[in-house]
């Protein structure tokens, strides 16, 4: 809940839709927050597949820090994808039709409401699936 509650709570509250530079600070808090939420759960002995996802999240939050100064990649797509790299890790391979399901819908919504470009989409949904990616080739 702390992981991606307080670091969601920050986006919020600081607005970070009134442009690129202003998404730095609360970016840095998120980090933060994420990183004292690795430290906890490994000290705690948490399982390890908890650990594997605290730090893709971290991993592509960090990845997308350069990006978001200049450029405005879709972060619910990003989301989605690497929700749906963890699914089918965790229930195998029958949770990926509902993961290419809720993928195409969020990404299809980012443009279709004027958020993203498609391209934009497109980055965020591999950027998103790629960090849990590396993370499992290293450590899974």
């Amino acid at each position: 809940m702390v992981c991606t509650g307080v670091p969601l709570a920050v986006f919020t509250v600081m607005d970070v839709r009134d442009g690129h530079r202003k998404k730095v600070l609360p970016l840095a808090i998120a980090v933060g927050v994420l990183v004292a939420c690795l430290v906890a759960f490994a000290a705690a002995g948490a399982p390890p597949v908890l650990v594997f996802v605290v730090a893709s999240m971290l991993t592509g939050l960090v990845s997308k820090i350069p990006v978001a100064r200049t450029w405005d990649v879709s972060w619910h797509s990003s989301i989605v994808a690497g929700f749906a790299v963890w699914m089918v890790y965790l229930f195998g391979p029958w949770a990926l039709p509902p993961a290419i399901a809720a993928g195409a819908a969020i990404a299809w919504s980012r443009v279709h409401l004027g958020e993203h470009t498609p391209a934009q989409v497109v980055v965020g949904l591999a950027q998103g699936a790629t960090t849990p990616l590396i993370i499992l080739a290293i450590f899974g």
